[in-house]
């Protein structure tokens, strides 16, 4: 069991108050936050961030001189509901699910609350893919820390197949790994983690991969890579990300 004490996933490259561009439309609604390409784009990005964060959390880091995205590619950005986390004393904050204890067990995580931010990040991806002429190989499905888990949950065990899957410092759930669809093995996966993360020890969710990282007959396409990082994105991630969605 890891007893830790759960640090928001608050990442520094954030500017609050400014929401202009010159490469994007920009839309804030209800707290989600789109940027689309002022040019046009061919692809979708849709991306979650971690515990405590927000949309506005990431808006600068995709719209900057160091953003991974290449120039045909919309960004949504969605903001978690606040709702009380066990593991924090029952503080409310953004999150996409509760989190009741740090062992692995099937109740250390608040399943209902998957399933419910779930389905409401699936009908995002409808609603985006429908503007793509209904091709979800062109929606690509991210995020950080808790983010992160929810985009594999839903990349892995939907039935849609996506164009890919970006995880940064997250780890699988107990019963994701039970849920597989057969149909992903060929769905491209990029799984960056820190290896002095003291949040999601990368020991531990390297324990959670095992079951998409032992057989490579389940995914054709999946990269995994280490940085000499904590629970944070670094520069060598950012420009992997780069490459990776360089493809899209």
């Amino acid at each position: 069991m890891y007893k830790l004490k759960l640090k928001f996933s608050k990442l520094n490259f954030r500017n609050y108050s400014n929401m202009n561009s010159k490469k994007f439309n920009i839309e804030n609604k209800n707290n989600d936050i789109t940027l689309t390409p002022s040019n046009g784009y061919t692809s979708v990005l849709i991306w979650m961030h971690g515990l405590g964060d927000s949309a506005l959390g990431f808006k600068d880091f995709f719209d900057s001189p160091i953003s991974p995205l290449p120039k045909a590619m919309k960004v949504v950005l969605l903001t978690a509901p606040t709702a009380p986390v066990t593991i924090n004393g029952g503080m409310k904050m953004t999150s996409w699910y509760d989190i009741r204890s740090f062992d692995r067990s099937e109740d250390s995580i608040q399943k209902s609350d998957v399933i419910k931010n779930s389905n409401r990040v699936k009908n995002v991806i409808d609603e985006e893919a429908k503007k793509l002429g209904g091709d979800y190989s062109k929606i690509i499905l991210g995020g950080f820390s808790q983010g992160a888990c929810m985009s594999l949950h839903i990349g892995l065990t939907d039935d849609k197949v996506y164009g890919g899957l970006v995880i940064l410092s997250g780890l699988l759930f107990p019963f994701s790994g039970t849920n597989i669809n057969s149909s992903k093995k060929n769905m491209p996966i990029f799984i960056g983690h820190g290896k002095y993360d003291d949040v999601i020890p990368i020991m531990m969710a390297n324990f959670t991969y095992q079951s998409i990282l032992s057989d490579q007959t389940i995914f054709n396409n999946l990269v995994y890579k280490s940085y000499n990082e904590g629970h944070t994105i670094t520069s060598d991630e950012i420009q992997d990300m780069k490459e990776f969605l360089s493809k899209f």
